[in-house]
């Protein structure tokens, strides 16, 4: 039978490899997921316990929108409920990430802010502000309910001591997001070790936040 999805699976791959970026930014070992929507009731999703970068297309597997396995082998990534949960709720969310970006893990294990207000690109894929969601064991369904009150307002979630998730209208999207969510927070750090940071005046963030709405 012919591989379905043929061009999603390949943007799955492409992402994959694009995050990893030698396997100590994003994705270290065998870390992260990410999905795409390919219709209301089916999902594409990379396996569990795989190193991203050596991952090809029929290693992805499709499941039903209840996470059940329609197509290929191995099991599908542990954190799949918390995709699921964000697709049942964002109907405008085509593609979901998460991984383990390392200035922004470091940031918020250390309680720093990561405030978009610092630079105008990142309040523009950001938007004003990017949630904490509570600490949850990894891999359970506690993940898909520390997210869940951020889903609806939020494209971008840091989950504490365990890494981050964005998501978008299509895999671009939400890989765009992560790495500017992830600039945004080197940008933090350097600021934070050489004084206070001077923010974008509130005034301008309404501007900006005008200007671009519905335009990314």
């Amino acid at each position: 039978m012919e591989m379905q999805y043929k061009r999603e699976r390949e943007e799955i791959l492409w992402a994959s490899r694009r995050l990893t970026n030698g396997g100590i930014d994003f994705l270290p070992a065998t870390d992260g997921n990410i999905s795409v929507q390919v219709d209301k009731s089916k999902i594409l999703i990379t396996p569990t316990t795989r190193f991203k970068e050596n991952l090809t297309a029929e290693e992805i597997l499709l499941t039903d929108i209840d996470g059940n396995l329609l197509e290929g082998n191995g099991s599908p990534s542990s954190e799949m409920m918390m995709h699921l949960s964000i697709y049942r709720e964002r109907a405008d969310v085509f593609s979901v990430v998460h991984a383990h970006p390392v200035f922004t893990l470091s940031l918020s294990v250390s309680g720093r802010s990561i405030p978009t207000e610092l630079l105008s690109e990142s309040l523009v894929r950001l938007g004003k502000d990017v949630p904490v969601a509570p600490f949850a064991v990894p891999g359970t369904e506690e993940v898909s309910e520390s997210v869940r009150p951020y889903i609806k307002g939020f494209n971008a979630i840091i989950l504490s001591n365990h890494g981050a998730v964005t998501f978008g209208k299509d895999i671009y999207d939400a890989v765009a997001r992560m790495e500017t969510l992830e600039h945004l927070s080197k940008i933090a750090y350097l600021c934070y070790l050489l004084g206070e940071p001077e923010y974008i005046p509130e005034d301008g963030v309404k501007r900006i936040l005008s200007f671009f709405k519905g335009k990314r």
